[in-house]
């Protein structure tokens, strides 16, 4: 959780630092290809933590799901003890 929301702060600052590189009116190609750069970390970044917080929430399920069937089997086991 701790690294998700450091993850997120970069992705804030990322995309602060390419809005502000976008901003300039006149582009050399170093410029041009430092800002694909950062576009391309950014993207890294987003699709990483997305993928994150996928698996967090299939792990939350199958737990719920891990508890919800205990339960089932300890209330049908008092049923017919």
């Amino acid at each position: 959780m701790e690294t998700t929301i450091i993850a997120i702060s970069n992705q804030k600052g990322g995309v602060g630092k390419v809005l502000q590189d976008l901003k300039r009116p006149v582009r050399t190609k170093e410029q041009s290809i430092k800002t694909a750069k950062m576009l391309f970390e950014l993207a890294d970044l987003s699709l990483r933590l997305e993928i994150e917080n996928t698996l967090e929430s299939q792990e939350i399920s199958e737990e719920q799901t891990e508890d919800f069937s205990e339960n089932q089997s300890e209330i049908l086991s008092q049923s017919f003890a």
